[in-house]
């Protein structure tokens, strides 16, 4: 993987040590580390995967317009929590962007020994930056691939019903896909939930009917350096909220929207 980008300069370097902080863990910078295996796994080189190599973001303009996205870095905190007892991470996002009508940019992250590490960058950043992995705003998941960045990142969902506290290493039969919400003459690829939202390989974590339900699949995330993570969504409402909106399809009002909490761990080689 290329190491230019952000802290190609010395100065946003020393802003890097001293930005990215988890709230249980230590801090460390965001630059993704080929050395390891994963949290509580040996060293060494994890997965299938190999160096990646740095493509031109297609639809740019376009993607800028259609997904409304901005030049400014997102406010929302990252909180990370290292579950012991289970072996995986329980990560929380605020997602809201400023409110229903977003003013900010996603959050981009990017998963590390130390937890899901938010960096200092923008939308318009994106596009050219490669160590993020994953970014989020309001209900929407983007990856660092395809047409939502110059990275490797990609994606496949397990079987329906995986055991996700079970899952250590990659099933066989999971292939991944590379982000492809635009299409070749640079439309928006919808999700087909009726809502104004890209069709992210993300995007079946939830379904839709008057508010966002969790479906529970769970995913493998290739970081495109030779790392696999496995990843769920837990919720996007606040706690009580989400499990109403699962268990009737309603959400109570106000829905304290934007609250993100997902689990994840790095799998084994």
């Amino acid at each position: 993987m290329r190491t230019d980008g952000w802290w190609r300069s010395s100065l946003l370097i020393g802003a890097l040590m001293g930005a990215f902080a988890c709230d249980d863990a230590p801090q460390a910078p965001f630059v993704p580390d080929m050395g390891h295996g994963g949290a509580g796994g040996e060293g060494g080189m994890g997965g299938a995967g190999g160096m990646c190599e740095a493509h031109e973001v297609p639809c740019e303009d376009q993607s800028i317009l259609a997904l409304d996205l901005k030049d400014n870095v997102a406010e929302g905190e990252v909180r990370n929590t290292w579950d012991e007892a289970n072996g995986w991470w329980v990560t929380e996002i605020d997602t809201t962007g400023g409110g229903f009508q977003p003013s900010e940019s996603y959050v981009y992250m990017a998963f590390t020994e130390d937890g899901l590490m938010k960096g200092p960058i923008s939308d318009e950043d994106a596009f050219v930056e490669e160590a993020w992995h994953i970014s989020a705003r309001r209900y929407v998941f983007r990856l660092n691939s395809g047409v939502g960045g110059p990275g490797c990142v990609t994606a496949g969902r397990t079987a329906p019903n995986t055991d996700f506290g079970a899952l250590e290493a990659t099933p066989e039969q999971v292939t991944f896909f590379e982000e492809e919400y635009m299409t070749d003459s640079c439309e928006v690829v919808p999700d087909g939930s009726g809502l104004p939202s890209p069709g992210t390989v993300l995007s079946t974590y939830w379904t839709y009917a008057s508010c966002v339900q969790m479906t529970g699949n769970v995913y493998v995330i290739d970081l495109g350096d030779g790392r696999q993570v496995k990843f769920t969504v837990d919720q996007y409402y606040a706690a009580e909220n989400q499990q109403t909106c699962n268990e009737t399809g309603a959400v109570p009002m106000p829905s304290n929207s934007g609250q993100m909490k997902i689990r994840w761990a790095f799998l084994n080689p």
